[in-house]
C-alpha cells in the first residue's frame, strides 16, 4: 500500500472515530446529562457553548494551512525546510490565540445577561465556560501540532491520540457529573481532553523536528514565512466566523425566546444530522495532505493516483 493510500485510509478512520466521539457526546450521553444536571441547565449550557463556539473563528483553519505547506515541501523533496515552516506556522498561530482567552473571559457576563441565566447558576457556568475556553484554545494548539505528522503523511499517531483523548473526555465527564460537579464537569472534561492531547502531540512534533532530514538545525521561525501565514488570516477568519454563526446560533436564539428545554430538544435532534454531515466532510479532509504532496511535486500521474 502506498504512503498516500495509507494516509488517506488512516485519516478516514480517524474521522469516523471522531464522529463516534461526537455521537457519544451529543446523543449517548444525553440521558446522563438530563439525569445529573436536568434539562433546563443542559439547555442553558448548549446555548452558552454555542456562543463559545464562535470563538472557533480564531482557528482560521491554520492547521490545514500548515499541513498543506508541509505536504507541498514533501512533494518537492524539500524536507529540510519542514522544521522552519512548521515553527513559523506555530508562531503565526500564537499571534492568533493571544486575544482568545481575554475575549472569552469578558464575554461571559453579557452572554449570561442576554440568555437570562439565573443568578444561582452563574458561578458554576462561569467556571465551566472558562474551562471550555481554555480547552478550545488547546484544541487549536493540538490541531496545529498534529499538522506536522499529517503533512508528512504520518497521521497514525495524532489520529490515535485524538481518539483516545476523546474517550478520556467521555469517561471524565461521566465521572465528574455523578460526583456532583454539575455543569463544571462538562467544561473541565473538554479542558482535560485537549490538555492531554496537546502535551502528547507537542512531544511527538518536537521529536520529528529534531530529525536531521526535516531541518533540525534550521528550526527558528522565519518572519517572511510568518507574514505569508498571516496573509491568509483575514479571509479565513471571516469564513470561520460566518460558518460558526450560522451553525451555532440556533440554540442561543431558541433559548432566548422559547426557553432552555426547547433549546436542548433542538440540539439533541440536530446532533444526528451533524454527525452524518461530519462523516462526509471527513472524506474530503482525508485527501488534503496527499493532494498537497503530489501537487507540490507537479507530478500528473501521482495527482491522478491520489485523486482516484
Amino acid at each position: 500500500m502506498s504512503k498516500h493510500k495509507k494516509s488517506i485510509i488512516t485519516l478516514l478512520l480517524g474521522g469516523a472515530g471522531d464522529k463516534f466521539i461526537l455521537f457519544a457526546q451529543g446523543i449517548l450521553l444525553v440521558p446522563i446529562y438530563l439525569d445529573t444536571i436536568g434539562v433546563e441547565v443542559y439547555g442553558y449550557w448548549l446555548a452558552t457553548g454555542g456562543i463559545l463556539a464562535w470563538l472557533g473563528a480564531f482557528d482560521m483553519r491554520m492547521a490545514v494551512v500548515i499541513n498543506q505547506k508541509i505536504s507541498a515541501l514533501l512533494g518537492r523533496g524539500e524536507e529540510h525546510k519542514v522544521a522552519r515552516t512548521f515553527s513559523s506556522g506555530l508562531g503565526a498561530f500564537g499571534l492568533i490565540l493571544m486575544p482568545l482567552i481575554p475575549i472569552a473571559l469578558v464575554s461571559f457576563t453579557p452572554l449570561a445577561n442576554f440568555l437570562g441565566l439565573p443568578d444561582d447558576l452563574r458561578s458554576d457556568f462561569y467556571l465551566a465556560y472558562v474551562y471550555s475556553a481554555f480547552g478550545l484554545m488547546l484544541s487549536f494548539v493540538t490541531s496545529a501540532l498534529a499538522a506536522l505528522p499529517k503533512g508528512l503523511l504520518m497521521p497514525t499517531f495524532p489520529v490515535v491520540i485524538h481518539f483516545l483523548c476523546g474517550l478520556v473526555q467521555i469517561v471524565a465527564v461521566v465521572y465528574f457529573l455523578y460526583s456532583g460537579f454539575g455543569v463544571i464537569a462538562i467544561g473541565f472534561a473538554v479542558f482535560l481532553r485537549f490538555l492531554l492531547s496537546a502535551i502528547i502531540n507537542l512531544y511527538y512534533s518536537i521529536s520529528l523536528c529534531f530529525k536531521s532530514e526535516y531541518g533540525s538545525g534550521d528550526w527558528f521561525p522565519s518572519f517572511a514565512l510568518i507574514r505569508e501565514y498571516t496573509s491568509v488570516m483575514p479571509p479565513m477568519f471571516f469564513s470561520r466566523l460566518t460558518t460558526g454563526l450560522v451553525s451555532k446560533i440556533e440554540p442561543t436564539i431558541i433559548l432566548r425566546y422559547l426557553g432552555p428545554e426547547l433549546a436542548a430538544a433542538y440540539s439533541i435532534t440536530k446532533s444526528a444530522a451533524t454527525v452524518l454531515t461530519g462523516l462526509v466532510n471527513s472524506v474530503t479532509a482525508s485527501v488534503f495532505p496527499s493532494f498537497a504532496t503530489v501537487c507540490g511535486g507537479f507530478d500528473r500521474e501521482r495527482i491522478e493516483e491520489a485523486f482516484f
